[in-house]
């Protein structure tokens, strides 16, 4: 008997994002599982970080419907959305005064009481994820003293304390050089494997993706191909993101070459 698949933690339903009356992508659907690592991928401008700000319902789409684990995301409120949903976004921290541990402790916000105290089980979590991100020896650095990789790692920390289903990023490997981006992207994946979580990032480096992510959204303004790499790369979804004449995709080894 074949195995049950997993209820979706996401979903579009040819929705449209943009801003006001202005359409920056539309007809946008994909379903995403537990224990995925998602990379929504294409060319700069063409509203990956807003697509993000949107399905954390930041911004609403301008049609169509997101679907949060079967509910219409604009049924949720404020707090349930939060013990739902977590985003690191990639504007530069207002918190970096803080401490790691002070930092990833504002994760806990949505649980923790009225005047903010962490209880046992806030801590309890906030020590399990700096152990899982390997951040014992800079708990208690301030965060501006941070390396750029060193503070992606306690940003996902945060994230990962609100202990929330999804987790969104929008660009996790900014900054980064290729050792790091590497880094980044394989814990990410492994944290979904590990956790169940559902793990979906806005990215430029779409050859690590294409390698470590179970699925991609390749945003286009008028159609954007979804599916696992593998499927994408035999539809051809990537031999037309770029003008042919400067860069081209090589179906067979994965990987863009400069046209000459």
């Amino acid at each position: 008997m074949s195995k049950a698949k997993p209820h979706t933690t996401l979903s579009a339903k040819n929705i449209s994002i943009g801003y006001k009356d202005k359409v920056v992508v539309q007809h946008i659907n994909f379903e995403v599982y537990p224990s995925e690592l998602v990379a929504i991928v294409g060319i700069n401008g063409v509203g990956k970080s807003t697509l993000l700000r949107t399905l954390a319902n930041l911004q609403r789409p301008l049609a169509g419907e997101i679907l949060l684990k079967s509910k219409s995301l604009e049924h949720y409120t404020t707090t349930a959305l939060a013990s739902e949903i977590s985003i690191v976004l990639t504007e530069p921290s207002a918190s970096k005064n803080l401490t790691v541990y002070e930092l990833i402790a504002l994760g806990r916000q949505p649980y923790t009481n009225w005047i903010g105290s962490l209880s046992e089980e806030d801590e309890a979590k906030i020590t399990e994820v700096i152990t899982m991100l390997q951040l014992e020896e800079l708990k208690h650095q301030k965060c501006f003293e941070l390396s750029d990789g060193q503070l992606q790692r306690v940003m996902i920390a945060r994230a990962l304390a609100q202990d929330t289903d999804i987790i969104l990023l929008d660009e996790p490997t900014t900054h980064l050089d290729i050792y790091h981006k590497v880094q980044i992207l394989k814990l990410l994946k492994n944290i979904a494997r590990e956790t169940g979580k559902t793990i979906v990032f806005t990215s430029h480096e779409i050859e690590m993706s294409l390698q470590l992510c179970d699925q991609m959204l390749l945003l286009k303004p008028t159609s954007s191909p979804f599916g696992k790499p593998k499927e994408l790369i035999a539809k051809g979804s990537f031999n037309d993101l770029f003008p042919r004449d400067t860069v081209s995709f090589d179906a067979q080894t994965e990987t863009f070459r400069i046209t000459k």
